[in-house]
């Protein structure tokens, strides 16, 4: 199965966008998003691939119940199922600013939530695990609780976004993938095609 990837859109134009959202997508099965996309592209999302499996997590500039407006599946803290594979979620990034206007968490937040999930194939997450591929200022640091969970659960995937560049790591047995922009996985192939990109 070809499952659309898609992260931090902000550098995306209107034109680029619809240039895009209008190619040929009928090899894509499903959607996954990973935060940091704006309303009216998740809007595009929700109507083109009306059909088919829209699942994601929000981004720290997004706002609570974007992804349920457009009928996009929320599986922050849930499981679902990507072809035959357990996938579950993780939103938001640490937390660097006070409110609660978006989704943002304290380490000890995350290491709590990170705790209660149940064992999965795959993580999509936007933020990343702390010491792979997060940077050094507090906004951009990655979770802890995420580092954790892929040492205890050892998923074969972890995709997330938030750090604005594509990255391939092996965790172990887990192989990270930072995703910046729109890429297509092969699931049966474990292999990565970019098909949109974003200028930094």
């Amino acid at each position: 199965m070809n499952w659309l990837f898609l992260s931090d859109l902000q550098g995306v134009y209107h034109d680029e966008w619809q240039t895009f959202i209008n190619m040929d997508n009928t090899e894509w099965d499903g959607v996954v998003v990973l935060g940091d996309i704006d309303t009216l592209y998740l809007k595009s999302i929700s109507e083109r691939f009306k059909g088919r499996p829209i699942i994601g997590v929000l981004g720290n500039h997004d706002y609570p119940g974007d992804l349920e407006y457009y009928n996009i599946v929320n599986i922050h803290r849930e499981q679902s199922k990507l072809g035959t594979e357990r996938v579950t979620g993780i939103e938001g990034c640490v937390r660097y600013k006070q409110g609660k206007s978006f989704p943002m968490y304290t380490q000890a937040e995350m290491i709590c939530i990170c705790d209660d999930l149940p064992a999965a194939d795959i993580i999509i997450s936007h933020n990343s695990p702390f010491g792979i591929h997060d940077k050094t200022n507090r906004a951009h640091l990655g979770y802890l609780g995420l580092k954790n969970y892929i040492e205890k659960h050892q998923p074969t995937h972890v995709f997330h976004g938030h750090q604005h560049k594509h990255q391939i790591s092996m965790v172990g047995k887990t192989k990270v993938v930072c995703v910046f922009g729109g890429w297509v996985w092969n699931q049966e192939k474990d292999t990565l095609k970019q098909v949109l990109k974003v200028a930094e």
